[in-house]
């Protein structure tokens, strides 16, 4: 599953407006994707296919945590 920049924009809209809630992103982050999504100002991120596709998911998992 790709990565739909147009909820990208629908998360800055909302925060724009003063909504402080949790935002989540499911799909299409990876190591690269998940610095887009929290410039928008998502707050979680669902990776499942970056991490389990990955040769090792515990060194996925902590690439994604120090971005």
């Amino acid at each position: 599953q790709s990565l739909n920049e147009e909820y990208l924009l629908k998360i800055k809209d909302a925060k724009e407006k003063g909504f402080n809630g949790a935002c989540e992103v499911d799909g299409g982050i990876n190591d690269i994707t998940i610095l887009k999504a929290k410039e928008k100002g998502a707050t979680r991120f669902v990776s499942t296919s970056f991490l389990f596709s990955s040769e090792n998911p515990q060194l996925a998992f902590q690439n994604l945590t120090e971005k």
